[in-house]
């Protein structure tokens, strides 16, 4: 391995031209208000990524089926793990807001009345991966991140492990709601440099 290649490995959170991968926490936040104001189905999509982390191929397998709500454990959302090198089909449980649970929901209302043969077992996102990548540029735009490595669904995902450590939630935890085999690609999300360090350096100073 090249001094070079060791460098970047270190900086995984970034490109080898030092572009920021992830979208920081204002960036999230405006996310999440941007999607909030599109049509139920876009809406939905760019939550789930959001709150879960998942990979948009991943979210587009979601249904209604997926969906545990309520109960003292809260809601859940299951997610089909397709990046494991298995032909055994991998689940992962993720924790999901009540804000997610109600857009699920609706969508699952809108294709109960519109879709002949939907049931609760079917996706209720009925879109190709190129469309729902196209939806994801679109609310990131108006959400005023329209420039980078990080505005792509990809930055969504890694913003949310770093969002994760940044809140203290532990490595096997983050480790598990983004599917990841190994503990060390999760423990990327610790190299969080710059504005997102000084907020975990912060603790140190309280």
């Amino acid at each position: 391995m090249t001094s070079k290649s060791i460098l970047h490995s270190a900086m995984s959170l970034y490109t080898r031209r030092g572009e920021r991968l992830y979208i920081n926490k204002d960036e999230r936040f405006r996310s999440i208000d941007s999607a909030i104001t599109y049509d139920p189905y876009t809406k939905l999509l760019c939550l789930i990524l959001i709150y879960t982390g998942c990979r948009i191929s991943e979210s587009l397998l979601v249904s209604f089926h997926d969906v545990q709500k309520g109960g003292e454990d809260g809601s859940r959302l299951s997610l089909c793990t397709l990046k494991k090198r298995t032909n055994v089909v991998v689940m992962r449980e993720v924790p999901i807001p009540k804000v997610l649970v109600t857009a699920i929901e609706e969508v699952h209302q809108l294709n109960c009345l519109n879709q002949l043969g939907y049931t609760k077992h079917s996706p209720l996102l009925n879109w190709c991966r190129t469309t729902a990548w196209k939806r994801v540029k679109q609310v990131m735009r108006t959400a005023s991140i329209s420039d980078g490595a990080h505005a792509s669904p990809k930055g969504w995902r890694h913003g949310f492990g770093v969002w994760a450590v940044q809140c203290n939630i532990p490595l096997s935890f983050i480790q598990r709601w983004l599917g990841h085999a190994k503990i060390s690609t999760t423990a990327i999300y610790t190299h969080a440099v710059g504005r997102d360090e000084y907020m975990i350096a912060e603790r140190m100073w309280k």
